[in-house]
């Protein structure tokens, strides 16, 4: 039969959970969605840091990456299906005795 004795460690959870769930709660119903946009505003549009004179800003880093993947969907659409060229951007890894799947299957290839 288990025992039914108060058990100091599980009151003291208990209460514990209980007062977090109540903070959780609270801190989660103070955020809105206009808090979460101005937040992300002022993360994308900070160009500058006191420690990091420098620093780039997200929106400059999403700027270059779309940029960045641009570039490389373009040359991948100029090479084509030639593996060797595909091969040196990276888009395959070839194993000495891997097979290299057709590009596009289905295609009759």
């Amino acid at each position: 039969m288990p025992d039914s004795s108060p058990n100091l460690r599980d009151t003291l959870h208990s209460a514990y959970s209980f007062v977090r769930s109540v903070e959780a709660n609270r801190a989660t119903a103070a955020l809105t969605l206009d808090h979460m946009l101005q937040a992300q505003i002022i993360q994308i549009d900070t160009n500058v840091s006191s420690s990091i004179p420098q620093k780039v800003s997200k929106l400059d880093r999403l700027e270059q990456l779309k940029k960045d993947l641009t570039t490389v969907v373009a040359e991948i659409i100029r090479v084509g299906d030639d593996t060797t060229a595909l091969t040196k951007m990276g888009v395959y890894e070839i194993d000495s005795g891997a097979y290299l799947p057709p590009l596009y299957p289905g295609r009759g290839e």
